[in-house]
């Protein structure tokens, strides 16, 4: 980890490979490179940390800013991180469905009460938004919705950091 590299982080099912995508293709196209985010690059353009353990990252930026590294883990002490945050409910309901598509048999109230609901959800969100006394450390936010709405409005908001 270099002290520029930046985390995306968020909860899983909040949207991050919506975001990751836009942000990559942003910085992409901000750093004059030809290339567009696909499903077969974006785990090396937006290196997910869970995916790719134990690989390098291999950087093809040329703006000075780090790699950009995706983690569903809860809070870390790195030096940069984005905050992904999408409204509890639908983000249950599609870790619900994608729980489902890997063979979970919990009904929505096992899943819910279990470890990976509500208590999962909540312990996240407050780890890095609520426990995180890091003050060395710089976390944007971004809603989800905000996000959806208008993708351009956030991503300047977050180029102006």
């Amino acid at each position: 980890m270099k002290a520029n590299d930046i985390y995306v982080c968020a909860f899983p099912k909040s949207g991050v490979t919506f975001f990751g995508f836009l942000l990559v293709a942003a910085r992409l196209r901000h750093n004059g490179i030809a290339l567009l985010p696909t499903m077969y690059n974006i785990d090396f353009l937006l290196f997910d940390t869970h995916k790719m353990s134990g690989v390098a990252p291999a950087s093809i930026w040329r703006d000075g800013i780090g790699d950009l590294l995706k983690t569903h883990e809860p809070y870390s002490p790195v030096p940069n991180a984005i905050y992904l945050l999408r409204e509890p409910a639908a983000t249950l309901r599609s870790y619900f469905h994608f729980r489902r598509q890997l063979g979970s048999r919990d009904s929505v109230r096992e899943f819910l009460l279990g470890p990976d609901g509500i208590a999962a959800w909540v312990r996240h969100v407050k780890s890095w938004l609520v426990d995180n006394h890091n003050a060395s450390q710089s976390l944007f936010v971004i809603e989800y919705e905000a996000l959806r709405a208008d993708p351009a409005a956030e991503l300047r908001l977050l180029g102006r950091q």
